[in-house]
């Protein structure tokens, strides 16, 4: 979000700018929750983000989930590697469980496994349309460096 809106940081004014932000992106989801459409927001690799973005998407949700009919209408999946989580993330997560804790959400904790080299394989024979034998090394490569 930095990058695609510097003020958030850079600003004097950069708390009153972060606000508006919060305040335009609720309206938004919060125009389309309430015409009895659905909102499905998916953000992957989450142990990336910064403390500033966290914050973000944190405040916009809990301002939508604040009306019963549009929480429900919404479902927001955050997705993330277990194994390079920061401590941003992890107030983010704690964040995300008082929502619930309050009555205004509903969190759903899922750990995935890794793929198998075989899976991978499987995967690669698949999308390429190889035999195994063609694809068994970029298989192992793929697996090693995911």
């Amino acid at each position: 979000i930095q990058a695609l809106v510097p003020e958030i940081t850079k600003n004097e004014n950069s708390s009153c700018t972060h606000r508006q932000l919060v305040f335009l992106l609720s309206k938004l989801f919060s125009s389309v929750l309430s015409q009895e459409r659905k909102i499905f927001m998916a953000l992957d690799n989450l142990q990336w983000a910064d403390s500033t973005t966290l914050g973000l998407i944190s405040e916009v949700l809990i301002s939508v989930c604040q009306c019963p009919e549009e929480r429900e209408r919404l479902v927001f999946v955050g997705m993330y590697r277990d194994n390079e989580v920061s401590s941003d993330l992890m107030l983010f997560i704690a964040g995300l469980v008082n929502l619930e804790g309050g009555g205004s959400g509903n969190v759903t904790d899922m750990k995935l496994s890794f793929l198998s080299r075989n899976d991978v394989t499987e995967m690669i024979m698949h999308k390429l349309r190889l035999p195994k034998r063609l694809v068994f090394e970029l298989a192992d490569v793929v697996h090693k460096r995911t």
